[in-house]
């Protein structure tokens, strides 16, 4: 036989031993805890590691297309793809249907962008939140109810 071949089997049989010898000895073996102990504990630690009852876990929704528009009194262009999050489900069935009119406002609010203002630091986070209150205005005009949490940038380019 191979001498590589029974290297290899003294050696599983060596740890095999080893590990039998341990586990019979009973020092892999835990503390010892009754059957109660263990599902309480169990059930601690799932509760622990749950979201509290009140939290809502978000939801999103990418708008189908990129919006395009001119930079404001320059020859830049600037592209933006945006995704809304809420933690209303009727709120993304609203934005959905009403995509439209929510385009429509974003674009206009993108359209009086200055070249400026999109090389401010605090660009992204400042339009954000203009995106967020424009959605909120549409939606709320649209079909008197608002609830988008935040604007998220998928995609956001100025050249």
């Amino acid at each position: 036989m191979n001498p590589i071949i029974i290297g290899v089997a003294a050696i599983l049989i060596l740890a095999g031993a080893i590990g039998g010898g341990l586990m019979v000895s009973g020092v892999l073996d835990g503390p010892d805890v009754s059957a109660e102990e263990a599902l309480s504990s169990m059930e601690s630690r799932d509760k622990k590691t749950e979201a509290p009852d009140d939290v809502i876990e978000p939801l999103y929704h990418e708008m189908a297309r990129p919006l395009l528009t001119n930079v404001k009194g320059s020859r830049k262009m600037m592209q933006a793809k945006i995704a809304l999050m809420t933690r209303d489900p009727d709120i993304v069935t609203l934005a959905i249907k009403h995509e439209y009119a929510i385009r429509a406002g974003v674009l206009e609010l993108l359209g009086e962008l200055t070249e400026e203002e999109t090389i401010s630091p605090t660009f992204r986070a400042d339009l954000s939140i203009a995106l967020r209150d424009s959605v909120n205005r549409t939606l709320e005009d649209v079909t008197g109810n608002g609830g988008v949490d935040e604007v998220l940038f998928t995609e956001l380019v100025v050249q």
